[in-house]
């Protein structure tokens, strides 16, 4: 016996067909507009259009208490047309192969310091002891090596658990169209150094990386009579102490540092913060993506519209992708314009990353995938 709910249903049904015949129709002409966007050069997201198209819509219901639903509804629509125009305009852009990355032990490094540096750590324990390392006089200057073809990889600091992000290094990544094939985690604790036998009221200057200086500041806030300058390189404050006549400089870095230029631990751990992480990433001119890569690097634009990076972070809401880095930095001679970076975890490097990245694509002005890679441990995780 048929109930009223199962006629329901059976009207129900017979409305979702003539539904999946108009939506099919629909994305068909969708990838036919992608198609043309492509040979225009035209951007995939048109904000004000879909915005056209929700009012209008809206507009024709009889019954206009249904609104909110009929736009929820059509806002899902245009979405996931957006998606399917993605992947027809700029697929190639964003494409995830599964590559073998190159043997650590055949490639040149580039790190920013002098021996004794944490860069010069992150290097090694990234690629061995055994690895061809290259001295740089600055981040830049070690992308311009890089770039130039002088080394196959760059060893950069990208953050500090203490102090947050290196700036530099995102704008330089941007700046020379880097990307990212790994990371490596070191833990930082700055010791205060000065030559054997002096003592700490001699002390009239101290040097450090900007970092280093930043990361001790609650030490150095107790001596308010020294001066402090920042260098590039926390290890080149210390060769910089160890190569100066008298007793009143002194230099923030790592006691290894001390130790290569014959220096003195007057203090140790004077970064106000015990657990004090420093991540590096390791840059490339040519992008790899091996299979067991777990952890996604994404560089992007977004529209000047209401709720445009609200709309991205909400795809990996949906998609339960774990967001673990986001960051701004001013997009060069655009005022009040932003690229984000952003990092993500990932399962596998597969289709649906692939379905991942083209809906974010599909949502920005524009996007740079920056690396699919292996996520590091810090000694807190291995532990």
């Amino acid at each position: 016996m048929t109930t009223e709910l199962d006629a329901l249903r059976e009207r129900l049904d017979a409305i979702d067909r003539q539904l999946v015949r108009l939506l099919e129709e629909r994305l068909e002409v969708s990838r036919q507009v992608g198609l043309y966007k492509q040979r225009q050069g035209l951007p995939v997201l048109d904000r004000s259009r879909e915005q056209q198209v929700l009012a209008s819509r809206a507009a024709q219901l009889q019954n206009p208490d249904y609104a909110p639903q009929l736009c929820s509804c059509f806002e899902e629509i245009m979405h996931q047309s957006r998606v399917l125009q993605q992947q027809v305009c700029h697929r190639h852009a964003v494409a995830v192969e599964a590559s073998s990355p190159r043997q650590p032990q055949a490639l040149a490094v580039a790190y920013s310091g002098v021996p004794g540096s944490y860069a010069e750590e992150a290097a090694l324990g990234f690629f061995g002891r055994e690895a061809d390392l290259r001295q740089a006089p600055s981040f830049e200057g070690a992308c311009r090596m890089l770039q130039q073809g002088e080394v196959q990889r760059a060893v950069l600091p990208i953050e500090n658990s203490s102090t947050g992000a290196i700036s530099a290094v995102y704008d330089l990544l941007i700046r020379y169209g880097l990307y990212l094939v790994g990371e490596q985690y070191v833990r930082v604790q700055h010791c205060l150094l000065a030559k054997p036998g002096t003592r700490l009221e001699e002390i009239r200057e101290v040097y450090s990386h900007e970092q280093g200086l930043g990361q001790s500041k609650e030490f150095l806030a107790r001596h308010p009579e020294w001066r402090t300058e920042a260098l590039y390189n926390t290890a080149a404050a210390a060769k910089l102490v160890s190569e100066s006549p008298g007793r009143e400089k002194a230099a923030i870095a790592s006691r290894r540092a001390g130790e290569l230029y014959g220096l003195e631990v007057l203090a140790e751990r004077t970064n106000f913060k015990e657990n004090n992480y420093t991540r590096f990433v390791v840059a490339s001119v040519q992008p790899e993506w091996p299979g067991d890569s777990d952890k996604v690097s994404l560089a992007f634009t977004l529209p000047h519209t209401s709720g445009s990076l609200y709309e991205v972070l909400g795809l990996f809401a949906r998609r339960r992708l774990n967001l673990m880095k986001i960051e701004s930095r001013p997009v060069p001679q655009r005022n009040w314009e932003y690229f984000f970076f952003l990092d993500f975890a990932t399962d596998r490097v597969d289709e649906s990353l692939q379905q991942a990245l083209d809906e974010v694509a599909g949502l920005t002005r524009s996007m740079r995938l920056l690396g699919c890679y292996r996520a590091a441990d810090t000694e807190e995780e291995s532990q």
